[in-house]
């Protein structure tokens, strides 16, 4: 008799069950009514600092559409990785609340050694402390400044902590069609490739050849937007130019002169610009002949 009556009741317990799944009881998580609302609109950021255990806090600061990096140096930043993360900002929602437990920060990265990063836009300030990856690739835990709770979200961040990360690689951009003269210095020769009324030229060794115009054009196109591969900060622009082996002065249309100079070392091939007050930057060594070819490659076969 017993034994029908616990049968009978865990039958009922069944069918209640089934009954609160249907009616969708299960789908609604109590976590998610405890959920603040994060906005931020991409172009309202105005500046971001970027802190962690890896090295000095990082500032990057937003003046007429152009990002600068403030601290630890002052130097172009990179619009590319900027517009990137300021997006996924804008993206970010949080979904959930996992813990508010501090014994449990560690389990999800949210320690106060974590990384951080300060949000400040339309003049108001928010700091993220960024956790591990959450359950799926397209998820993180975080907490909101003081706020104990650690939430769940939906979207990602990428905001590494190495300096040159963020620093702009981009070296040279030039117009190239409104190029007329290139001079170009070498240790072994030096020439010059101008426009005139019939196409490219060279002049060397006071012999004016004609150029091959294709292979100009090509050459040209390696300055259309030249990047470095990384950074130099113990030396200078003026100690480049200084030392430099090689040099390219691009005279374009009304008369304006913008040079770019390499130094080529036994380990690295390192370059800055005129227009470059801060950076230097290395380049592959195995392309240097490719940005400062010898005159022969670009003369037209007879």
């Amino acid at each position: 008799m017993q034994q029908r009556q616990l049968l009978m009741l865990l039958g009922a317990l069944g069918v209640l069950l089934l009954i609160a799944y249907i009616s969708g009881a299960f789908s609604s998580d109590f976590a998610e009514m405890d959920v603040p609302s994060f906005d931020i609109e991409a172009d309202q950021i105005e500046q971001l600092a970027i802190t962690n255990d890896a090295g000095p806090a990082i500032t990057l600061v937003k003046q007429n559409e152009q990002w600068t990096i403030t601290s630890p140096l002052e130097s172009p930043a990179d619009s590319i990785a900027l517009t990137r993360l300021t997006d996924n900002l804008s993206q970010l929602e949080l979904e959930s609340v996992v813990s508010s437990n501090p014994d449990r920060y560690e389990n999800y990265g949210v320690t106060e050694s974590a990384q951080q990063l300060s949000v400040t836009a339309d003049g108001k300030e928010q700091t993220l402390f960024i956790g591990n990856q959450g359950p799926d690739y397209g998820s993180i835990y975080l907490r909101l400044g003081d706020d104990p709770r650690v939430f769940l979200t939906n979207g990602r961040l990428n905001a590494p902590g190495d300096l040159d990360a963020w620093r702009d690689k981009t070296i040279l951009q030039l117009p190239v069609s409104g190029i007329e003269q290139v001079e170009v210095v070498g240790p072994t020769e030096s020439y010059v490739v101008r426009i005139s009324p019939n196409g490219w030229e060279i002049e060397t060794n006071a012999q004016v050849l004609p150029a091959d115009s294709a292979g100009v054009e090509r050459w040209l196109g390696r300055f259309a937007a030249l990047k470095g591969m990384g950074f130099v900060d113990e030396s200078t622009p003026a100690d480049i130019q200084n030392e430099m082996t090689h040099s390219l002065t691009f005279t374009s249309q009304g008369g304006v002169n913008r040079s770019l100079w390499f130094t080529d070392t036994e380990s690295q091939l390192l370059g800055t610009t005129s227009e470059q007050a801060v950076n230097v930057y290395t380049l592959s060594k195995g392309m240097l002949p490719s940005y400062v070819p010898e005159s022969t490659t670009l003369t037209q076969s007879q």
